[in-house]
């Protein structure tokens, strides 16, 4: 099922992406695998070596925090919409 994901502004930089993605997954997880063929260095900046999300990188599901929910195995409806962002930190 194709996910729209947006994507910020910092890691699209990163991946030669838009503003926004068509991925196909039935769960988050999925949604990132299929994103990471397309874009290699897209898995490195979200997921750790043990494949879970880093701490500064934040998904949301229709505006609901996936970490929240089911994490990275967070299933996807039609028409869901992703978003994935980065943390902004500095002073």
């Amino acid at each position: 099922m194709p996910v729209e994901v947006q994507i910020g502004s910092s890691l699209r930089r990163r991946i030669n992406a838009e503003r926004s993605i068509l991925a196909q997954g039935g769960n988050v997880r999925e949604v990132f695998e299929d994103i990471a063929s397309k874009y290699p260095e897209f898995k490195e900046q979200v997921l750790d070596e043990k494949g879970q999300l880093y701490p500064y990188v934040m998904v949301l599901l229709n505006d609901e925090d996936v970490r929240l929910l089911d994490g990275l195995d967070t299933k996807l409806e039609e028409g869901s919409s992703l978003a994935v962002l980065l943390a902004m930190s500095g002073g």
